[in-house]
């Protein structure tokens, strides 16, 4: 397991803790413990094989056995026990925009809610406005997020996602604050559909930039926004019918650019051989860039990193480890 692997997973064990009813605290030693191996700095691999885990601080020695089998195995058998615990369905209901894990938790408890056709039956018969921490408004929301997933559920064919890119692209680019702007993952590629559009953005000022991104026209609902993250609903006709995607953007300083683009075109499995080479060259490499340290090495295009890892630059369409 990479290192992004093993932070997904202990993402999701914190998050199924929640579900079971655990407490706070050691629901926060693993949602810290996948922020901490996810920021983690050098050879990963080396430094669980070392040892070298228990000694950072948030990450005690249970914490960093767990981390140790996922590394070694591929599986945790404590992970896979409490994914056993949790209805498959619960987990569905957490895609609903705004419903974190203790509110799920809340309508499973109270009203025995475990998909989210119960749930939708249940907000229909407005027994989930009267649960203590709902009333109407979270109700209405609730019955918002459903109708969302229904329309955005299914993956959109890059004929029709790709005009709705073109369009987001071409307002950011056009932005004062924004120095380069490209459309990443799925769709760059050319995969035959898409789930969501993925952008990332370069500027000195990435507040801005979000800033104005949540107010595009194509933006149907914002459902996330930060300083340098902004995620949202878009929408565009294609077809004769309104095409409704995700659409994240990411802004990064202009010398991260090339790292940012590369890492989130992917696709998955392109990225962890190309961290194989960069390891093998006592370096790393992610979404922020590549070396060490304390010798970072620059690069201003794509065509930069590859060379710097022994190889020409690769097509998007190819990035899929079939032998590229």
């Amino acid at each position: 397991m990479t290192k992004d692997d093993v932070a997904a997973a202990l993402d999701e064990i914190g998050v199924l803790l929640q579900l079971t009813g655990e407490n706070d605290f050691r629901v926060r030693a693993y949602t810290n413990g996948a922020r901490l191996v996810s920021q983690f700095q050098g050879d990963f691999k080396a430094a669980v094989a070392s040892g070298q885990l228990g000694e950072i601080r948030g990450i005690g020695d249970a914490l960093a056995e767990k981390i140790t089998t996922l590394v070694n195995t591929g599986r945790l058998p404590f992970l896979d026990d409490l994914r056993a615990s949790v209805a498959p369905g619960l987990l569905d209901i957490l895609r609903l925009p705004g419903i974190g894990p203790k509110k799920v938790k809340a309508l499973h408890t109270e009203l025995g809610i475990d998909s989210i056709a119960k749930l939708k039956a249940s907000c229909d018969a407005g027994e989930v406005a009267k649960l203590k921490g709902f009333g109407e408004k979270t109700q209405e929301k609730i019955l918002s997020g459903i109708q969302f997933l229904d329309t955005v559920g299914q993956r959109v064919r890059i004929d029709q996602a790709e005009p709705i890119a073109e369009a987001i692209l071409a307002r950011l680019r056009a932005l004062s604050d924004v120095i380069r702007a490209e459309a990443c993952g799925s769709l760059r590629r050319r995969r035959d559909t898409t789930k969501d559009i993925d952008i990332v953005a370069s500027s000195a000022n990435p507040e801005a930039v979000t800033a104005a991104f949540a107010t595009f026209p194509e933006v149907v609902s914002v459902v996330g926004q930060g300083a340098t993250k902004c995620s949202v609903t878009v929408q565009l006709p294609a077809d004769g019918k309104p095409i409704t995607l995700n659409s994240d953007l990411l802004v990064v300083t202009d010398e991260q650019f090339p790292f940012a683009v590369l890492h989130f075109t992917g696709s998955k499995e392109h990225n962890i051989r190309l961290r194989q080479r960069a390891m093998e060259r006592g370096w790393t490499l992610n979404e922020f860039g590549l070396g060490t340290i304390e010798k970072p090495l620059k690069a201003k295009t794509e065509a930069d990193v590859y060379k710097a890892l022994g190889l020409p630059l690769i097509p998007a369409e190819l990035r899929q480890d079939t032998g590229e």
